[in-house]
């Protein structure tokens, strides 16, 4: 688990080092241009889901997914039972 402000291409190689099958972001303010560059970045390269939460994700979903990431939302319940299907088609 990485902290806040943590930048993109920084999480980019904490998942690789780990060899994780996925990478969760949470957001909750709203995303600049170079934000969302940097999830496009790292959602064509990571090689496994980018899945992107919170308030943001709800706000600028479209966003979301044109850069190649998946917006999740903000219900934590629907949000679980989602999780492993979209692990589960990176594989």
């Amino acid at each position: 688990m990485l902290g806040a402000d943590t930048p993109l291409d920084e999480v980019a190689s904490a998942q690789a080092r780990a060899r994780c099958d996925g990478i969760v972001l949470s957001g909750s303010v709203d995303p600049t241009p170079a934000v969302l560059e940097a999830l496009r970045s790292l959602a064509s390269g990571a090689g496994v889901p980018v899945l992107v939460g919170g308030l943001a994700s709800s706000r600028h979903e479209a966003a979301i997914r044109a850069a190649g990431a998946h917006p999740l939302g903000t219900e934590l319940h629907a949000v679980l039972r989602r999780l492993p299907q979209l692990v589960a088609a990176a594989h």
